[in-house]
Parts: C-alpha cells; structure tokens; sequence
C-alpha cells in the first residue's frame, strides 16, 4: 500500500506549546497544549467534543509572543485515557494577520532546520 499524497500547504511541526481557545459566541476561555502547528492550522486536544464547523477565537503561545486567530474545527477524534475521553481537534485558521502566519510558518521552518 502506497502512502497517502501530503494534502496540506504548509508543513507541520509536532509542537506541545500552550494555547487558549473558545467559540465565537460569549463562551469560557478553555486552555490546553497543541499536538502539532503549522502555517494554515493545528491540532489540539479538549475537553469537551466541539461540533466541525464550531467557529473559534484561538491564542497560541509561542515563547514570548502571543499568536492570535480566528479557526473553525476541520476535524474531531475522541481519544480514550485514564481520565476519561478527551477529543482532538484540527483547527483550520481562517483570518490570521500576515505577521502571525509568517511567525508560524518561522516556527516550522526552524524546527526543521535544526531535525536531522
């Protein structure tokens, strides 16, 4: 079996970096770590199971600076633990200011630069 074509625009970097996020409507801030990030999105994981589409303000810490954005949920997994089920979701960014993308796409880049 051949391996599936990369569909993404932008490389991802697997990072654990402190990320804030909530729907648009009035709703608590809810913290949690992202698994990976990349230029045009990322993946994270929740405590409570947001429906695709959910629309959602998004603030990611990246040493001292704070990237902020407007995602919506691409995608949704439920990942059993010990505590209990928590969700993965993949977080597609739709506005995000030119500086804060290019910050991203910065992070990726440096990290691969210093892999093997």
């Amino acid at each position: 079996m051949s391996p599936r074509p990369e569909r993404r625009a932008f490389a991802r970097l697997d990072a654990n970096l402190p990320v804030s996020f909530r729907q648009l409507a009035p709703a608590e801030w809810s913290s949690s770590h992202t698994l990976d990030v990349g230029a045009a999105g990322l993946r994270v994981m929740a405590e409570a199971p947001l429906l695709i589409g959910t629309p959602l303000a998004v603030e990611v810490r990246v040493q001292q600076q704070i990237i902020d954005f407007v995602g919506e949920v691409a995608w949704r997994r439920s990942v059993p633990g010990a505590l209990g089920v928590r969700y993965e979701l993949g977080v597609k960014i739709l506005k995000i200011t030119p500086a804060h993308r290019l910050a991203l796409m910065r992070l990726v880049e440096a990290a691969q630069d210093r892999s093997p």
